[in-house]
C-alpha cells in the first residue's frame, strides 16, 4: 500500500468489484482507532473484506462519518486529515480532511475490524506494513515496531505520549502476518528486521538503549543480542522478604547471565518512596545472584557513558571484545544520533 499519486493510472484488484460506500481507515488513523478500542476494552469484530472503496467520500459525507465514529468510539485524537484506503481508482486527491492510500492487493484473512455500518479500520499489523513501506530508514522502522509491540505510545503510532498501555500487536502476531502476506507492501521490509524486535518495552528510551546495546556492530551496536524487555523474575523466599514482592520485572534483561539493566527515568524514580522501593528491589535481585546496572536519562544521552555501561554488560555476558576503530566510533555516533537518544523531547522521558 502506498499513498495515491493523483496522476497515476487507475488500477484494480483482480477479480474484485470495488465497493463505493465503504470507509476504510488505514495507516496512523487505524492505529489511533486501535489505541482507542484497547483503552476502552472494546472488542471490535474482525472482518474479511473482499473489496475496497473505489471512490472518495465527499467532505460532507466524511465529516458525518467521523462524527458518527467519535460518538461510538470516542477518540479525540482521530482528527483530520484521516488516512483512508481505496482500491486503485482515478481522481483521488489529498484534502484537508483525508489522505488517500491505494491497496493493490488485499491481505489474507480478517485484516480489518468493523467499526459500524460500512466503516472499517485496518488491523495494526496491516497498518504497520503501510507505515513500514514509507519509513525513512532502518532505525525509524525499528522504533515504530518496538513501540507497536511495547507498552507505551507516541506520535509514531498516531497517539499522544502515554505509558503502561496495551500493546498494538506482538512479535509473534506480526511475524505470522508478514509471513502469510508477503504480497502486501511493507511486509518484506518488516520481516527483514524482526530479528531485532522484542515485546514489552515500557518507553522509547528503553527501546533506544536496548537497540544500542543489542544491534550488530555493522549498525554501530554492541552486538550483545536483544535483551528481553520487562522480563518477569520470580522472587526466592529470601528475596520476597527483602523486596516485599513475589516477582520483579527487569527492564533490559539477559536471564542467561542474570543481568538486569534498569532505566531510571526522570519521572518514575523520583522521591524518597521510589528510592526506597528501588533499593529493596535491587538488593532482592542481588540476593538471587543477579547483577543490576542502573542507567539514568543523562547517562543514556552521553555517548561515552552509554558505551562504558554497554562494555560492562559485554564483559558479564562474556562476549568477544572488538577493538576500537575510527570506523566503529563513527557508526556508534551515528547510531546514538539516529535512535534519537540525544534528543530530550517528548518521546524520551
Amino acid at each position: 500500500m502506498t499513498p495515491i499519486d493523483p496522476s497515476s493510472n487507475p488500477s484494480s484488484i483482480t477479480g474484485q468489484t470495488p465497493s463505493r460506500d465503504k470507509l476504510v481507515f488505514c495507516s496512523t488513523s487505524a492505529l489511533t482507532i486501535a489505541h482507542s478500542l484497547r483503552d476502552r476494552k472494546i472488542i471490535a469484530p474482525h472482518s474479511l473484506l473482499t473489496a475496497l472503496p473505489a471512490n472518495s467520500p465527499s467532505d460532507k459525507e466524511l465529516k458525518r462519518a467521523l462524527e458518527k465514529l467519535r460518538s461510538s468510539f470516542p477518540s479525540e485524537e482521530l482528527t483530520p486529515p484521516v488516512h483512508l484506503l481505496f482500491q486503485g481508482s482515478s481522481h483521488h486527491r489529498r484534502t484537508s480532511l483525508r489522505i488517500p492510500h491505494r491497496c493493490s492487493s488485499l491481505p489474507k484473512g480478517r485484516a480489518f475490524v468493523k467499526l459500524g455500518e460500512n466503516m472499517f479500520a485496518a488491523i495494526p499489523n496491516l497498518a504497520l506494513c503501510e507505515l513500514a513501506d514509507s519509513a525513512k530508514g532502518f532505525l525509524e522502522l525499528l522504533l515504530l515496531l518496538w513501540e507497536a509491540c511495547g507498552c507505551y505510545r507516541t506520535v509514531l503510532t498516531g497517539s499522544r505520549t502515554a505509558y503502561e498501555t496495551k500493546s498494538l500487536t506482538s512479535l509473534a502476531s506480526l511475524t505470522r502476518f508478514v509471513t502469510e502476506n508477503t504480497h502486501v507492501h511493507g511486509a518484506a521490509k518488516i520481516k527483514r528486521v524482526l530479528r531485532y524486535v522484542r515485546d514489552g518495552s515500557a518507553s522509547t528510551r528503553e527501546s533506544q538503549i536496548a537497540l544500542f546495546m543489542g544491534l550488530p556492530l555493522r549498525y554501530g551496536g554492541f552486538n550483545l543480542g536483544m535483551p528481553l524487555m520487562n522480563h518477569r523474575v520470580n522472587a526466592s523466599s529470601e528475596a520476597r522478604i527483602i523486596g516485599g514482592r513475589s516477582y520483579f520485572k527487569c527492564d533490559l534483561c539477559w536471564p542467561e547471565r542474570k543481568i538486569d539493566v534498569e532505566y531510571q527515568s526522570d519521572e518514575s524514580h523520583e522521591g524518597k518512596p521510589m528510592r526506597i522501593r528501588d533499593s529493596r528491589r535491587t538488593n532482592a535481585l542481588i540476593s538471587m545472584g543477579w547483577t543490576v546496572i542502573n542507567i539514568t536519562n543523562n547517562e543514556a544521552r552521553s555517548l561515552s557513558t552509554l558505551e562504558q555501561i554497554s562494555e560492562r554488560v559485554r564483559k558479564i555476558l562474556r562476549r568477544r571484545a572488538h577493538p576500537s576503530s575510527r570506523e566503529l566510533d563513527i557508526k556508534r555516533l551515528r547510531l546514538h544520533r539516529g535512535l534519537g537518544i540525544v534528543d530530550d523531547g517528548l518521546l524520551n522521558p
